[in-house]
C-alpha cells in the first residue's frame, strides 16, 4: 500500500512512515499461524494525511490451500467503507514492493471519504494506501 507521499507500507517496509502510517499486524508470516489470526492492519498514529488512496492485496503464497478468501475493512473514526471481499487461487506470487490486486480506491480529505471507484478501471500507477485494512485470510 502506498499513502499519498509516495510511501509504500508492506512486509517490506512495515513503518512507521513520516506521516506516521505502519503495519501493525502481519499475518501468517511465512505461513506460521499467530496469535492475532489471520488478519493484517494498517493504521495510522495520528490524522492521516489527505490524498487518494488504493487498497491493493498481494497474495504472497497458499500455505496449502487450493482458495484464500479475503474481506478488506476500510475506516476512519467517523465512517467505515462497505466491505470489500474476494479470493485468491493458485501459488501466490511471493511479491514484494509494487506487487498486489487493486481492490478499493477511494480520497480521504478532512475526515470525509469520497470520489470511491470500481477497481476495474483503476490503472496501477495510481497511488496505494489505507487508513485501516483487515484482511482476513481462511
Amino acid at each position: 500500500m502506498i499513502e499519498p507521499s509516495g510511501a509504500e507500507i508492506y512486509w517490506g517496509a512495515p513503518g512507521p512512515t513520516a506521516s506516521g502510517g505502519a503495519l501493525d499486524i502481519d499475518a501468517n508470516e511465512e505461513c506460521k499461524p499467530t496469535s492475532a489470526g489471520n488478519k493484517e492492519n494498517v493504521r495510522w498514529t495520528g490524522t492521516p494525511p489527505n490524498g487518494t488512496y488504493i487498497v491493493r492485496l498481494d497474495y504472497y503464497q497458499n500455505c496449502g490451500v487450493a482458495q484464500t478468501n479475503y474481506t478488506v475493512a476500510i475506516s476512519d473514526s467517523r465512517t467505515t467503507l462497505p466491505a470489500v471481499t474476494g479470493s485468491f487461487t493458485g501459488p501466490g506470487d511471493v511479491g514484494a514492493n509494487g506487487s498486489g490486486t487493486l481492490v478499493k480506491q477511494f480520497n480521504h480529505v478532512n475526515g470525509v471519504f469520497s470520489a470511491l471507484r470500481d477497481p476495474a478501471r483503476l490503472r496501477p500507477s495510481l497511488l496505494d494506501a489505507i487508513f485501516f485494512a483487515r484482511s482476513t485470510y481462511k
